[in-house]
């Protein structure tokens, strides 16, 4: 068997390798090779790149409405795709609606099974609703010449998380989502639970090890929220100090968002600063942190994701009902990443929730992706 993982960001990096690790575990014989761009690929770190028979680093185009521009970058992106193509039984894509992915969709997928990986976030998708017209259309005429469907964008103005979108004809032979409840499966689409404990197997770590006490907080954009409010600013410092003061003899880290969080205009002191190059989900594999707290950021899905206590503090914020509606939505597909309310929430354990050994992990993504 011969898989193709084609992750986009660093935290897709992680996801399919995941995935491809427990193929490999139920099916020694398969071979995973790799198609992703520069910046992830500078992220891949010893461990994960011997997993790979192969590794192909490439441009991953996307519409930027420079029309010439546009068409060279389709252009080179279908030749690379036609001159380096191998015959494979799967392809796993998790930016699975991404404009390069509708290209790899049309020009591999006669030939193998496509398999979309995904976050259980369809709640957060289905509140977006108004309209534009222009952007779609501009879209969809490259859609239409080298991508294997037209796509149906919708738009939220009133919130960050701003757009979604559908295919109005799924090239996707089966679509996985991971959440830590209500797993099974309804024809071609499966609920499963995260794969990211496996890669601990990978790397050799004791799964039951506990380090250290530690307290790792995630930082955010600044502004939180994008919103400019000194009352915003006050109680996330309160926070803060809070931590400083509940934690007391925890080696309390923070990791700030690469290029987003002013850390100037935080109190930090008393936490030591992790590096923002190290990707956050290399640091949930490799450490057992007693918590992992962030305002509202996909950094706490990932701990949880990786078995750690994970906690989001933006309940305890005044927010606009849409933004709040929305943040819900996002953060309903986990429900072992406590929504902070009270500060004293923080000292409590999150709910239980099962975890899922590695041959039930393997068996289940063996299902999902290669049987009939």
């Amino acid at each position: 068997m011969k898989a193709l993982c084609v992750p986009n960001t660093v935290f897709e990096l992680y996801y399919l390798s995941a995935v491809g690790y427990l193929l490999k575990l139920a099916e020694p014989e398969t071979e995973l090779r790799l198609l992703t761009t520069q910046r992830v690929f500078r992220k891949l770190n010893a461990d994960l790149e011997k997993l790979y028979a192969s590794i192909n680093v490439v441009r991953f185009p996307g519409l930027v409405r420079r029309p010439w521009s546009d068409m060279a970058q389709s252009r080179a992106f279908v030749h690379q795709l036609r001159k380096k193509q191998t015959d494979f039984d799967f392809i796993l894509i998790s930016s699975f609606r991404e404009y390069f992915a509708n290209i790899i969709c049309r020009q591999l997928g006669d030939k193998s099974r496509l398999v979309a990986l995904r976050m259980c976030d369809q709640e957060r998708d289905s509140m977006c609703q108004s309209k534009k017209f222009l952007y779609p259309l501009y879209n969809n005429v490259f859609n239409t010449l080298f991508g294997a469907s037209t796509l149906e964008y919708r738009w939220n103005s009133d919130s960050t998380f701003n757009y979604a979108y559908w295919f109005k004809r799924n090239p996707y032979h089966r679509t996985i989502c991971i959440s830590d409840w209500g797993q099974g499966h309804k024809g071609p689409a499966y609920r499963l639970p995260p794969p990211f404990v496996a890669l601990r197997h990978l790397y050799g770590i004791n799964q039951e090890g506990n380090d250290e006490k530690s307290v790792l907080v995630a930082g955010e954009r600044t502004p939180l929220f994008g919103i400019d409010d000194p009352s915003i600013q006050e109680l996330y410092d309160g926070i803060l100090d809070f931590i400083k003061r509940r934690f007391t003899g925890y080696r309390l880290l923070f990791k700030p968002r690469p290029g987003l969080t002013d850390t100037e205009r935080l109190k930090l002191e008393g936490f030591e600063m992790v590096s923002p190059k190290i990707p956050f989900e290399e640091l949930c594999l490799r450490n057992r942190f007693s918590k992992v707290i962030s305002v509202k950021s996909t950094a706490s899905k990932v701990a949880a994701f990786c078995g750690l206590p994970a906690y989001v503090l933006y309940p305890m914020f005044k927010l606009p009902a849409n933004l709040r509606t929305m943040l819900d939505a996002y953060q309903s597909d986990m429900r072992s990443v406590v929504k902070v309310s009270e500060l004293d929430q923080l000292a409590e354990d999150p709910p239980f929730v099962r975890s899922t050994g590695l041959d039930e992990l393997s068996s289940s993504f063996w299902q999902a992706v290669a049987q009939q």
